[in-house]
Order: C-alpha cells, then structure tokens, then sequence
C-alpha cells in the first residue's frame, strides 16, 4: 500500500497522456483499491490528461497522487481560474455527462497560491459501502 504521496510537475503535450497513464498505473497499483477501482481511477487520469492543456495557465501540471485509507485522491493543477469546472465539462460524453463525477466517488476544487486545483477521489468499494452504510461479511 502506498503511504506516502506522489507529485510530479509535468509539462502539457503529447506526451502527458501516456506518462500519466503509466504514472497513475505504477503509483496507483499500489493503494488499497480494488482492480476496477483503479481502472477508475486510470479512466479518470487520461480523460483529463486530454484536456487538460486548455485549462493550464503556463503549459505545466502538477499531479498528486494522495493516499487515503481504502481510496487515492488524484489533483491535478495549478488551473486557471474557473478551469476545474470548465476541465470537468471538456471530459463529458454525450448522454453521460462529466465522465470524471461518474466515476469519482468525491469531486472538489481547491483554490491554490498559483491557480485551482481539482481533487478526484476513487475509493475501494469496500469504503464505499461502509460509507453508504452496507456492510459486506468480510467487515467486522
């Protein structure tokens, strides 16, 4: 399980997408989240890693990979200002709205020194359930 948090400035081109994807996969392979879950989480990190170059206000990102117990919180940022919501549309499919709140189990903006951040949590289902007040057999 990871402990410790991962961040990483990066800068916007072709090649974001693919670092990130390896990045998200090698870091978040490692947290208390089930296989699905981190294909999740993996969706998330390249849907925005796509759109991401219209939001930034320097050409740069910086990605954090935070761990939480049972979930992985992906920031991403610095935005400029309004660029988390108008990142959150730009990754919208028709019929489905944003893919990243479909798929998040929280969203939320972040004001920072340098710009707006969003923060994507992905929790195990496990987390999920407890906090929906279902527990499974394998919870004590």
């Amino acid at each position: 399980m990871i402990t410790d948090a991962a961040v990483l400035d990066l800068a916007v081109g072709p090649a974001l997408r693919p670092v990130v994807s390896r990045i998200v996969n090698a870091i978040g392979g490692q947290a208390d989240i089930e296989l699905d879950r981190l294909a999740d989480l993996e969706v998330v990190a390249e849907t925005l890693s796509s759109a991401i170059h219209r939001f930034t206000p320097d050409g740069r990102v910086r990605l954090a990979l935070l761990p939480e117990p049972g979930a992985v919180v992906l920031r991403v940022g610095p935005l400029v200002t309004g660029g988390a919501d108008g990142l959150r549309v730009a990754c919208s499919l028709p019929e489905l709205g944003p893919v990243v709140d479909r798929l998040a189990d929280g969203v939320h903006v972040d004001a920072g020194p340098d710009g707006e951040y969003l923060a994507v949590t992905i929790a195990s289902t496990r987390r999920s359930a407890v906090r929906d007040g279902v527990r499974s057999h394998t919870d004590s």
